[in-house]
């Protein structure tokens, strides 16, 4: 009787790493998860751009750290206010519009995704939508959405391709935008 064929390595039966990989894995899981909400039928997803944002934070931000290590040799203290503005800006690429076959989704900063189905679509209109942005709120181009039900629905149009999101939604009775 012949006994099977191993590599000449014994594995240990606790060396399965597959249970420790896994509780690594379930955070980083609900983050994606957190972050792609909304994606789930998509055809087509804007999000926000924020390379020139992240550069200026950077340009200024590390200057003026330098500045306040060397005066005060005190570095501990930016520790905080980074992660704090790192967070912030890799929380606001996760704003987007997403659209389906038959809805579209806005997926705000922080928060679930509110959608409207497209049939649902009376009428659009340009507006301006008041937006948080760090510490201050900014007013941004936007669009809203009037439904068959009376009530109202607004995107916010501070994307790269907005003119593209626009073409997305359904010709209104009276064709403006």
């Amino acid at each position: 009787m012949s006994r099977p064929r191993t590599s000449g390595r014994m594995r240990h039966p606790r060396a399965n790493h597959s249970r420790s990989m896994l509780s690594c894995r379930m955070p980083l899981g609900a983050i994606s998860a957190w972050w792609h909400m909304g994606e789930e039928d998509a055809i087509a997803v804007y999000r926000r751009r924020i390379w020139f944002e992240s550069v200026i934070a950077i340009a200024l931000g590390a200057p003026l750290a330098g500045l306040w290590i060397v005066r005060f040799r005190e570095w501990f203290l930016l520790v905080p206010g980074a992660l704090f503005l790192l967070f912030r800006v890799l929380a606001e690429k996760r704003q987007a519009v997403i659209f389906s076959r038959d809805s579209v989704k806005y997926r705000p900063t922080f928060g679930a995704p509110r959608s409207v189905r497209l049939s649902e679509i009376a009428d659009t209109n340009k507006c301006q939508v008041l937006l948080s942005f760090d510490w201050h709120a900014v007013f941004v181009s936007g669009v809203k959405l009037m439904l068959i039900d009376g009530s109202s629905f607004v995107l916010p149009l501070n994307f790269p391709n907005s003119k593209e999101i626009l073409t997305r939604l359904p010709p209104t009775e009276e064709g403006r935008r």
